[in-house]
């Protein structure tokens, strides 16, 4: 990993870099050079802008389940892990876009506000969930995905106390299952080929607070 930072004016400072991942498994070798930029502007002493941009490079889990046993699964009339599919493209690394800009304002010298907003698109979108009767997360990749949302930032400080609060709105959807096929039903297979639908791990809205207060020494 490589990274440099420039003062192109005394107001305006561009942060940029690369990452190299190399992956390899018994089911998947892959590797990606990741570069990413970040532009950062403070036009007045109380106000701060930036933009930037990432590529990124997310490893899947290193479990894979062969595609001997999923036939095991669908023999006969079926068992209780069987679903009928007997697809099982290998989970593969998720490789994605990510962008975000965001603005940061002190209204005084005690209180700062905020705002940033983001979106990531990605190949080879990882997710997990539970299936069937176990109790271990299982893997697999949409073909696309897209992640976007924003957050709201606020804190306050004064003498020994301080305090936050965070609000996020996020949207997180997948379109076609491109690995660990055999994970779903026949339908819903073919419905998500060509409809976007929610991560498991999509969370519409989030936030957080917290309250501290520091005494002096006497």
């Amino acid at each position: 990993y490589l990274q440099d930072e420039w003062k192109i004016l005394e107001s305006l400072t561009l942060n940029f870099g690369a990452r190299f991942d190399e992956y390899s498994s018994s089911f998947d070798k892959e590797n990606q050079l990741s570069p990413r930029v970040n532009l950062i502007w403070q036009p007045t002493d109380s106000t701060t802008l930036h933009a930037g941009y990432s590529r990124y490079f997310t490893p899947p889990p290193v479990e894979n389940v062969s595609g001997n046993d999923i036939a095991l699964f669908n023999q006969g009339n079926g068992t209780s892990n069987g679903s009928g599919v007997t697809q099982d493209g290998p989970v593969k690394a998720e490789r994605a876009n990510y962008f975000d800009a965001g603005i940061s304002q002190k209204i005084n010298k005690n209180l700062q506000v905020g705002v940033d907003g983001y979106y990531k698109q990605a190949k080879n979108q990882l997710d997990d969930g539970l299936f069937g009767q176990t109790l271990i997360l299982s893997a697999f990749n949409y073909a696309k995905g897209k992640v976007y949302g924003v957050e709201f930032t606020t804190s306050y400080t004064t003498g020994g106390f301080s305090t936050y609060a965070n609000v996020a709105y996020s949207v997180a959807q997948g379109e076609d299952w491109s690995s660990a096929q055999f994970l779903f039903n026949p339908a819903d297979l073919a419905y998500v080929q060509n409809h976007w639908i929610y991560l498991d791990h999509d969370q519409k809205v989030s936030s957080t607070a917290g309250t501290a207060y520091s005494w002096n020494d006497p």
